[in-house]
Parts: C-alpha cells; structure tokens; sequence
C-alpha cells in the first residue's frame, strides 16, 4: 500500500511536537498540508508530479495570497518532504517550486511621523478613563520606546521579559522564550545596548512603577502578556497611526527598526551592524545606507576629480 500524504503528515506533526516546537509551528504544518491535499489531492509521495505543485500555486493565487506567504507555505511542504525522505517513506526527494518574490527594500519612517505617534500615543493614555484602556495604552507607548530607540524587531519587543533588561549594564538581554515559542532570529542569545534617551525619559522610571506580579515587558500587571501575540501589537499600532492620521510606507513596526538603523548605517556601518545585530555587513550597507542623491553625486565628483588630477601627473 502505497503511503499517503494526509495519513504520514500526521505522523509528520507528532514528530515535530514530540521534538518541542510550539504549537503555532505545528498549525502552520498542519495548514500548509491541507493546503496541499485540497489542490493536489491525497496522493502517494512517489506519485507526485510536476504539476502537483503548480496546482498548489495556482489554488494559493486564487485565494489571492501574497508571493511571500505562498513561499512560506511551499518552504513548510518542503521540510515535510524531505521528512518524509529521511524517514523513508518516500523514495525521492519532493522540491515544490517557489513563487516569485520581489524582496523590498526596508522603509524607514520620517522623524516627523515617528515623533507624532509618540505625541498621540502619550495623548490617548493622559486621556484614557478606565483601567484596562490604560493598560493597553501603555503597553502601546512601551513598544513605541523599545521599537524607537532601540531598533527590536516586533517578536523581540513582544517577547521580552523583565528579567532581561539590564540597567546597570544598559543592555537587554534578548533570549529563547520557550514559553511562547520565541527563538532568537540568529539562533543564538544577543545582547542591545540601551540608549540613555530611552533610559532617561521613559524605561528607568517605567521599570520602577511594575508590580511584584509582572514578568513581561508588555504585561498586564498580573503576569500575563498584553497583547497578547506580536500580531495583535502590529494591529494595535496600525490602528492608532490611522486614527491619528499618520501615514507609514511598509511595515510599520519595521519602519521604527529601519529608520533607526538608516540613521546609524549612515554616520557607521560597523556600530549599526553591531547594534541591528546582522550577521553580515552587506545586509546593513545594502539596505540601509542612504545617501541622498545630492551627497552621493557630490562624492562621486570628488573622487573622480582626484582620479582625473593624479592622471595628469608627470610621471619622471
């Protein structure tokens, strides 16, 4: 009896939850294999063909998903094939093939849009009447803080404890949280100095004030996270900059990471990429080093003036 996809995608997802991954990675498994069947049927691995996948693709575009979601999808396929292949129950290696996928370029927030959704934000918590708006409202401006001042990406900032936040040193420790299924993007702990702004006019005084029952950087004063998934903190924000009228290009809580990081690439590459935490310095140069046209042109004519004049010397 030739093995199936829907009766070995179980044994798939025992597997993965036997070997500690959190539950939101084993519902997107459980996700993408559905996906599969329902456009590709129940089939055998060893009967899989070509044009399986480009099912696949064709019923991921007709629910009009992004390129970038259909690649997430076909990337958790593939490790449940090349599963399948260590575990012999199928006989060749499946690759579905991948969308296309324009990589954008990261898009900084202008100082003007980042220093009005402060205002607003300290604005609505002055204002705010009951105790739970209050609490949601902070937990807003403790973000907005970290994701300005020292460039977390959201899960970073979602994810921090207490515990790991360091001001007698000025660091924040950044740590595998097991508990929600959080792992450090380089897969190893990181440490992010602290600027004395941030220190200065919000987190030194925030810290202070927290109760004996916190944990978390983002809690709800009884030890729970609030909000409580880094989606819900995403549309929390992009909620306050439409109701505020601010208008962000991109990702608006990577927008707070890449202008930081646009602002430190420019003045050094090496600190930035010390402080954004790339494992290359071609990711920091290549997407956050900005000049304007002017200033670069301007360079250019320098240097090739001076090229220009050496060439001109009499050589004895």
């Amino acid at each position: 009896m030739k093995e199936r996809v829907a009766q070995i995608g179980q044994l798939f997802l025992r597997d993965v939850e036997l070997r500690g991954r959190s539950s939101k990675t084993v519902t997107e498994y459980a996700s993408a294999l559905n996906d599969f069947i329902q456009y590709c049927g129940d089939i055998s691995l060893d009967d899989y063909r070509l044009h399986h996948g480009h099912n696949l693709l064709r019923g991921l575009t007709e629910r009009e998903l992004s390129p970038r979601t259909q690649q997430k999808i076909c990337i958790a396929l593939n490790t449940f094939f090349k599963w399948c292949l260590e575990h012999e129950y199928s006989s060749k290696l499946i690759k579905l093939p991948m969308p296309t996928v324009v990589k954008q370029q990261p898009r900084p927030h202008s100082k003007q849009s980042i220093e009005e959704i402060g205002k607003y934000l300290h604005q609505r918590f002055d204002e705010a009447t009951s105790e739970s708006k209050r609490k949601f409202l902070l937990n807003h401006l403790r973000a907005y803080y970290l994701l300005r001042y020292a460039g977390l990406r959201r899960g970073e900032v979602h994810s921090l404890r207490l515990e790991n936040i360091n001001l007698n040193k000025g660091v924040i420790h950044l740590r595998h949280v097991k508990e929600i299924g959080f792992k450090v993007k380089s897969g190893t702990e990181q440490t992010v100095p602290l600027a004395k702004v941030l220190v200065d006019e919000f987190l030194r005084d925030d810290l202070e004030e927290r109760g004996a029952k916190e944990r978390w950087y983002l809690d709800n004063g009884n030890g729970d996270l609030l909000p409580a998934s880094a989606n819900a903190l995403t549309k929390a924000l992009t909620r306050h900059a439409a109701q505020a009228g601010i208008e962000f290009q991109g990702k608006i809580l990577h927008g707070f990471r890449a202008s930081l990081a646009t602002s430190l690439a420019n003045e050094n590459p090496p600190v930035a990429q010390r402080i954004l935490r790339h494992a290359n310095i071609s990711t920091t140069i290549s997407h956050y080093v900005n000049l304007p046209e002017a200033t670069s042109r301007n360079l250019l004519d320098l240097v090739s003036q001076s090229s220009s004049t050496d060439s001109q010397l009499t050589v004895n």
